[in-house]
């Protein structure tokens, strides 16, 4: 049975609820997980994490995907010119670079640390972990995750990527977002088509709404608010 699916540009990826994850679509970049890079599949095909690995959520990429164990560990496979894998390594990366087959994300920041949520942008992904630390990587910015420092004091609870823009819902039911966008999706009105730091929605603070989810699109995003 079907438990969750992601879709990248020019792939798909379906995650049972006995944890098998399957890929289908176009294969260059690596992108679909199974060592191949130029036979694009009409079908559905498991792809093999380590044995023994549940995965328990899926997020896609534009040309990539991530897949999150049931330990917490994140795996990511296809493009990863711009580091949106999060396997830095300490190498640079180029217009060529890719992994064909799920690698792990061993990033220092995320050691001793387990993840709960990922999410993935158009070329670029974040995850929050159980203690509510919010990381990001990707983008050409960072090869491997690093902590969004702008909501340290801040316990996040869940992260959506857009198209170039990232937004993250905080425990006390505090929107933030930051990266680009020239629809509105950062919530700052008309003249606002940038943030390089997150900042907090305040539109949104008011005191009978309360904030309990949120979705990004590519070029929209939206909330849902529980009025008290």
């Amino acid at each position: 049975m079907v438990q969750d699916v992601a879709l990248g540009e020019s792939h798909s990826t379906v995650l049972t609820t006995d944890g098998e994850v399957l890929t289908t679509g176009a294969a260059n970049y690596g992108r679909l997980g199974n060592g191949e890079t130029s036979e694009d599949t009409l079908y559905f095909d498991s792809v093999e994490i380590l044995p023994g690995e549940t995965v328990v959520q899926i997020a896609g990429g534009e040309s990539f995907t991530l897949a999150l164990t049931k330990e917490g560990v994140i795996y990511g496979w296809g493009r990863n010119h711009k580091g949106q894998l999060g396997t830095g390594f300490g190498m640079s990366v180029d217009m060529y670079a890719m992994e064909q087959i799920p690698t792990p994300m061993d990033g220092d920041e995320l050691i001793n640390r387990t993840v709960t949520k990922i999410a993935a942008g158009t070329n670029h992904g974040a995850c929050v972990t159980s203690n509510g630390e919010l990381f990001c990587w990707g983008s050409s910015l960072h090869l491997e995750p690093v902590r969004v420092t702008e909501v340290l004091h801040t316990k996040i609870v869940d992260v959506e990527c857009g198209l170039d823009y990232t937004m993250a819902l905080s425990e006390d039911h505090e929107l933030f977002v930051w990266g680009a966008g020239k629809t509105g999706v950062l919530g700052q009105g008309p003249d606002t088509k940038t943030l390089h730091q997150a900042q907090m929605i305040k539109s949104l603070l008011k005191k009978d709404n309360t904030i309990v989810s949120m979705s990004a699109g590519s070029n929209l995003a939206s909330c849902m608010v529980l009025e008290v």
